[in-house]
């Protein structure tokens, strides 16, 4: 089930549905108001924040990969010409 919730999330990211506006109505705040206050509790909550940065750890390794490999690309062609 995990695995379907993740490939749902990846084809329709939540930001392009009106579930934000939902929940933002059900908790009566803005979206702004919200969107402050998860990123205050990731900050603040060192559990929830180790989630989040071990969720986020393969895309942020394949950032960094890929940064390194158009840094070393920039190096070959400035060596070539």
């Amino acid at each position: 089930m995990e695995k379907d919730i993740g490939n749902l999330l990846a084809r329709y990211p939540i930001r392009e549905t009106k579930v934000l506006s939902n929940i933002t109505k059900a908790l009566g705040l803005t979206r702004i108001k919200y969107e402050s206050s998860v990123r205050k509790l990731i900050i603040d909550n060192d559990d929830i924040k180790k989630f989040y940065r071990n969720l986020l750890e393969p895309l942020t390794s394949l950032i960094i990969e890929s940064q390194n490999t158009e840094q070393v690309r920039e190096l070959v062609v400035d060596v070539e010409q």
